[in-house]
C-alpha cells in the first residue's frame, strides 16, 4: 500500500504539470526530520561528546556527561539535528563510582556494545570501568563493579584500542595531580574485556611534547595529560590524540606517532597543538567514508565541534 501511494503521489506530480511538489515534499521531509530530530548541534552544550558510527541501524550515537551521576545519549542521522535518547547509564545504589562522572565512550565489539568511563570514590579514588549492553543507547551495565584501572593509581579518559592482531587494549591517562607530569598508558584485556592482563605498559609523558603549559591548582603545579584516542592510519602507523592546556592557557590537542605501528610505540610527538579552541577529541569516519574530528570547547556555553580532516602520512589536516 505504502508502495501504492508514493506512485500515485509521483503520477499527480507529474500529471497537473505542477514543478513544486517535488519542493513541496523535500519541505514536508525536512518537517518530519526537524520534529524527530529537534537539537541542532550548535545548540547542545556538551563535553567529553563521543560518536559511535552504528552501521547496524544507520544512526550516529553521541554519549556525552549529563553533568550529574549518569551519561547521556543523543541519536541522529545527519550528524546536524540530533534528539535526546536518554540516559544510557545511571548506577545502581550499590555502583562503586560516587561522583564526577566522566568521559563515556561506545564502541560496538564482538557483538556487544561497551561503554568506557570514568569516576571517582573516596574509596578507589579515580579509575576506569567498562560496562555492556545489546544496544548502542541505553541498558549499560557493569562488567565487574569495581575499577579495572590499577589499584591506587588515579587514572582517567579509557579508551578501547584492538591491535592488528585482534587483542583489545584499554588505554587510559594517569592523573597529573597525582603524579605532577600527567602520564599515557595502554593495558591489556582479556577479550570478554571484563579483566586486565599483565602490568601497565608506559607510552609517554606530557613533557615529551613541546607545546603543553604548566597549570597550577592550589598547591601543585604540572602538565595534564588527559583524552586520549588511538587511529591507525592507511600505512598501519599509530596516531594517539591527546589533549591538555597551551602555555597561554588554551585547551587544545596534541599528536603522538608510533611509526612502527606498535602500540608500545616508541611515540614521536608531533610539534605544536593541533589546534586552539577545544579538546578531548576523536576520529571517525561517517556513513559517506568521509574522516571527521570531534571535540568540545572549553569556555561557556561549551559546544561539540565537528570538522573534516585528512590524514596526509603522519599528519591531520583541517577541512575547514
Amino acid at each position: 500500500m505504502k508502495r501504492f501511494l508514493f506512485c500515485v503521489a509521483v503520477f499527480g506530480c507529474i500529471m497537473v504539470g505542477n514543478t513544486s511538489c517535488g519542493s513541496r515534499t523535500r519541505t514536508a521531509e525536512t518537517s518530519r526530520q526537524e520534529e524527530s530530530y529537534p537539537l541542532n548541534l550548535s545548540d547542545m552544550h556538551i563535553r567529553d561528546p563521543f560518536i559511535l558510527a552504528n552501521v547496524a541501524d544507520s544512526t550516529y550515537y553521541m554519549h556525552a556527561n549529563s553533568g550529574k551521576k549518569s551519561f547521556l545519549c543523543y541519536a541522529s542521522k545527519d550528524l546536524r539535528r540530533w534528539k535526546l535518547c536518554g540516559e544510557s547509564f545511571r548506577p545502581d545504589p550499590d555502583f562503586w563510582g560516587e561522583h564526577e562522572f566522566w568521559a563515556p565512550k561506545v564502541y560496538r565489539y564482538r557483538g556487544h556494545y561497551y561503554l568506557f568511563a570514568s569516576f571517582f570514590s573516596e574509596r578507589y579514588r579515580r579509575g576506569i570501568s567498562i560496562f555492556i549492553s545489546d544496544r548502542p543507547d541505553c541498558g549499560f551495565r557493569p562488567l565487574v563493579n569495581a575499577p579495572i584501572t590499577p589499584k591506587g593509581w588515579m587514572c582517567l579518559d579509557g579508551t578501547l584500542y584492538v591491535d592488528k592482531d585482534g587483542q583489545p587494549w584499554l588505554i587510559y591517562a594517569r592523573e597529573w595531580i597525582e603524579v605532577q607530569i600527567g602520564e599515557i598508558y595502554a593495558q591489556r584485556l582479556s577479550d570478554d574485556l571484563s579483566h586486565t592482563i599483565g602490568e601497565p605498559v608506559f607510552l609517554f609523558k606530557g613533557s615529551d611534547a613541546d607545546w603543553p603549559g604548566l597549570i597550577t591548582t592550589g598547591a601543585q603545579t604540572g602538565i595534564i595529560t588527559n583524552a586520549p584516542f588511538i587511529y591507525t592510519t592507511d600505512s598501519g602507523k599509530l596516531l594517539l590524540i591527546w589533549s591538555s592546556f597551551c602555555a597561554n592557557g588554551e585547551y587544545a590537542i596534541g599528536v603522538a606517532v608510533s611509526h612502527s605501528g606498535e602500540l608500545r610505540g616508541p611515540w614521536h610527538q608531533r610539534s605544536g597543538a593541533l589546534n586552539d579552541d577545544g579538546g578531548h577529541a576523536m576520529i571517525f569516519r561517517d556513513f559517506q567514508g568521509s574522516l571527521l574530528i570531534s571535540y568540545h570547547t572549553n569556555e561557556p556555553p561549551v559546544q561539540v565541534i565537528l570538522r573534516p580532516v585528512r590524514i596526509q602520512q603522519e599528519e591531520i589536516i583541517f577541512l575547514n
